[in-house]
């Protein structure tokens, strides 16, 4: 018994197995199982954090989300870029040929992640 792992008691009801080889009811494991600890669950209450682990914890969420939205916005200017550059190249110069235009098949479907870059960055101005 350790803090990740506990043992299952013995009343619990243990799955059925039908299809396993006498190898695999030596080797796989039917008695312990993998508890969360630490930032994993946040509604575990056993452990103790004080001031600095807690904003350790934070730091690392923090930063992690900073990745994350940093990932999705080289996502959308990657997607965009492309775009961007076939419609400098399709010479758009009057107005009939700008409505006429229809993004290529080959950029498309375009990710909901990179609307929602474009709406987060422009705000009501991202439809534009």
């Amino acid at each position: 018994c350790t803090t990740s792992y506990r043992l299952l008691p013995k009343t619990y009801p243990k799955a059925i197995c039908t299809q396993r080889s006498d190898l695999e009811f030596s080797v796989l494991n039917d008695h312990w199982v993998s508890v969360t600890t630490g930032s994993e669950d946040y509604s575990f209450k056993h452990m103790r954090k004080n001031q600095y682990e807690e904003a350790l914890f934070r730091c690392e969420d923090d930063r992690f989300e900073l990745e994350m939205i940093l990932h999705s916005n080289k996502m959308a200017i990657d997607c965009f870029s492309k775009i961007h550059v076939h419609v400098e190249e399709a010479n758009l110069s009057t107005p009939q040929a700008r409505q006429a235009y229809a993004i290529p098949e080959e950029f498309l479907p375009i990710s909901p992640i990179c609307y929602r870059c474009v709406d987060k960055i422009y705000g009501d101005h991202g439809a534009e």
